[in-house]
Formats: structure tokens, sequence, C-alpha cells
């Protein structure tokens, strides 16, 4: 996941095997991201990549439409 030009690395085995047209959700503050504060346009760029493969599987810019906090767990 990319936010306002820093990466982090994110794996959540808990989501499983994704498969064509099954959805996750990743809960950010279980996600080994640090404490934040998103502000209404930052931008975030999430990319699934295959763990074995290493190969791009889908990647989506997002805009931050409210404020949002990331309080590690």
């Amino acid at each position: 996941m990319d936010i306002n030009d820093t990466s982090y690395m994110l794996n959540d085995s808990t989501l499983g095997t994704l498969e064509t047209g099954k959805k996750g959700v990743l809960a950010l503050n279980k996600s080994g991201l640090p404490a934040m504060e998103l502000s209404p346009e930052d931008l975030v760029s999430v990319k699934i990549v295959d763990h074995e493969s290493g190969g791009l599987i889908a990647k989506h810019d997002l805009e931050v439409k409210g404020q949002i906090v990331v309080s590690p767990e």
C-alpha cells in the first residue's frame, strides 16, 4: 500500500486465498501500519500481489474522502 508517496508492505494472511469475485476486508488498525492520520484528498494506492509469484493481480488508486485515524492495536 502506498500512502502519500510512502510504501507499506501489508500481509494479512487472515484473508485467506481470494478467488475471482471474492472480497476481503483489511482492518488498517490491525494491518501493521504505523499510527497515522489521513485527511481528505490524501492519495492511497492499493496493490494486490500474488505471494508466490510476486505478480501484480490488481492495483487501485484511491482518494481519501474523510478523516481517517489509524491506531495500531
